[in-house]
């Protein structure tokens, strides 16, 4: 794919961790691949994610690898994807369960909390509740979240999770990436 590429490196704040994001923003749509490492417990992981949106930020496909020292090491793979419908599958089967979900949020980057932001472009004041497929790890069993975002400014919005009560001013890069989630990522590079 062609279009402008971008580069981020986050640093979790939580545990020792890293991610390095390389995203392309084309005509005809986004891919991104990120590459974390981070220590969560007392697990060490390693993971990789390819995942695919429309250029107006709609999910497509998710691919993520994960593999864990520490406790019983098992590589792990998942294959996500939704179709134009808004059905959602994983390897090849139908979950009914997600229907109605349009966006996905791995636990362990700040990355994906770019996509109800970039796909809603809510205006200052404007806000939207939305069901997200939440992957949490090292189980990496989609669960159904529920999501609020707030836009506070061009470059700021508010995140809130209803159901635990937890919330998070996110700052924009200059492109409406997450540059700092409070308590969780830092962005290391480019500030």
């Amino acid at each position: 794919m062609t279009g402008q590429s971008h580069h981020i490196y986050w640093q979790s704040l939580e545990e020792p961790g890293f991610e390095h994001l390389h995203i392309v923003c084309g005509d005809s749509g986004i891919e991104a691949t990120g590459f974390i490492l981070r220590k969560l417990g007392d697990l060490h992981l390693r993971n990789r994610y390819e995942m695919v949106l429309s250029a107006d930020w709609q999910f497509r496909s998710l691919s993520l690898g994960s593999s864990e020292s520490g406790g019983e090491a098992k590589p792990r793979r998942l294959q996500l994807s939704r179709d134009d419908a808004g059905n959602w599958s994983r390897e090849g089967q139908t979950l009914p369960e997600l229907a109605g979900c349009c966006d996905v949020d791995i636990q362990i980057t700040p990355f994906t909390n770019s996509l109800p932001i970039g796909r809603l472009k809510l205006a200052p004041g404007e806000s939207a509740e939305v069901d997200m497929v939440y992957l949490p790890f090292p189980a990496l069993m989609p669960q159904r979240h529920r999501q609020r975002y707030r836009c506070l400014a061009a470059d700021r919005y508010l995140f809130e999770a209803p159901d635990s009560g937890f919330s998070a001013e996110l700052p924009l890069d200059r492109h409406g990436l997450v540059l700092d989630y409070p308590t969780l990522f830092q962005r290391s590079w480019p500030r």
